[in-house]
């Protein structure tokens, strides 16, 4: 069912489910009952839980999948909104426009920050993140004042320019074509009082959206990919695979997903200002991932024993191990991404031996290591002449010092 494997479907039936029938979940006390102040059926405080966990599901995406724990999107929030409720204070009223550039201004500035912060990774990288968020913050506060309204911030009203729809009342009210996301049907069922507001489900079909597009990462090669940065990015790098691009998408995506918060946020309440971009809306975003589960290695199923997706060699570790599986997909397949070396070439060693892992396609079939051989001998001639002019202390700093570890290490391990 639209590209899930039986259990995946299973899944989004169940979070549609219980999104629908959250109005009758959440309200299980009647109203004249002492146990009503118990329940939780508001329709702001639903309108919250769901959005907050498309939050939470594009949060996932960056530090479930990858590791890198991100202390900086609360500044995607903060751009976010910003551009939604220009938009409806310049254009109109209707969520629609406001949630696409929300999307998309806080897709570009992650993409700015991602490209700086994911320069490090760890703690730096974290640090950053916290450091551009606060940075926004400020600027929000205080630098900005004109653009973002400074301390008492920005709000939809009937003086401004707006093109498409000029009578928003003394206080605009965002609306879907017409249908304000305030509007409330109550439902009474004997001493039961339901209530089903517009907003909510708005909010409901995004994250449904939302979650499906977040399971199709997940099972994707490009989440695959993702997965064997998180569980062990230096050895993808011998593979010859720049890991960077990946992890950029990720962060970009992960933004987007703020943005699209940063929409429905404004959709609800059309009232933004700067403490949306406050350090502790980064935390409680990662204290919702934690505490609802971050997605973690599943060291169990298909991916346990090699033969099951490349051939009869099992991982040595028995262990699921991304990276693992994608440099034994690429060593089969010759699909390794050649790094040539010119000083190799210089100094009239092998034609092949500038690459940094010689798999291709075109080895010869009867001799299994026929390329790796030469690439070996060639790496000690490169180490040899590298510490007879260093001397043999000098600490092998290169990449084909690197190459070369590696190498001697995994070249003949073959069953």
């Amino acid at each position: 069912m639209l590209g899930l494997n039986t259990k995946d479907t299973r899944l989004l039936l169940l979070v549609i489910a219980l999104t629908m029938l959250a109005p009758f979940l959440l309200n299980p006390f009647p109203v004249d009952s002492e146990l009503a102040q118990f329940n939780a059926g508001y329709p702001d405080l639903m309108q919250r839980f769901v959005i907050f966990g498309i939050f939470a599901i594009g949060f996932n995406i960056l530090f479930g999948l990858t590791g890198y724990l991100s202390f900086g999107h609360a500044a995607f929030l903060g751009v976010g909104s910003y551009a939604a409720i220009w938009m409806m204070k310049l254009l109109t009223m209707n969520v629609i426009p406001a949630i696409i550039m929300s999307v998309i201004f806080a897709g570009l500035f992650s993409l700015l920050v991602g490209w700086i912060s994911l320069r490090r990774s760890g703690i730096y990288f974290s640090i950053l993140t916290l450091a551009f968020a606060q940075m926004s913050y400020a600027l929000a506060y205080s630098v900005l004042t004109p653009i973002t309204g400074g301390e008492t911030g920005l709000q939809a009203k009937i003086s401004d320019p707006r093109i498409l729809d000029s009578n928003a009342g003394e206080f605009g009210r965002a609306n879907l074509f017409g249908l304000q996301m305030s509007e409330n049907v109550s439902l009474q069922v004997g001493g039961w009082d339901f209530t089903f507001n517009a907003g909510y489900y708005v909010a409901a079909f995004m994250m449904i959206i939302s979650f499906y597009i977040a399971i199709r990462i997940f099972r994707s090669p490009f989440g695959m990919m993702l997965r064997a940065i998180k569980s062990n990015q230096q050895r993808l790098n011998y593979t010859g695979l720049n890991s960077r691009p990946y992890t950029l998408a990720a962060f970009v995506i992960s933004g987007m997903y703020a943005g699209l918060v940063d929409g429905l946020m404004v959709a609800m309440d059309t009232q933004v200002g700067p403490e949306r971009m406050f350090w502790t809306a980064s935390g409680e975003v990662v204290l919702m991932t934690i505490l609802g589960g971050a997605e973690h290695a599943d060291r169990t199923g298909p991916w346990r024993r090699h033969d099951q997706v490349h051939g009869k060699h099992c991982l040595q570790d028995q262990r699921y191990d991304p990276a693992s599986v994608v440099f034994l997909h690429a060593r089969r397949t010759g699909r390794f991404r050649r790094h040539r070396d010119p000083s190799l070439h210089r100094q009239g060693l092998a034609p092949d031996a500038g690459h940094r892992l010689h798999a291709r396609r075109d080895l010869p079939a009867g001799r299994p290591d026929g390329g790796w051989r030469a690439h070996r001998q060639a790496l000690q001639a490169q180490e040899g002449l590298r510490f007879r002019r260093q001397g043999p202390r000098a600490p092998p700093h290169s990449q084909t010092a690197r190459s070369l570890s590696w190498s001697l290490n995994h070249g003949n391990s073959r069953s």
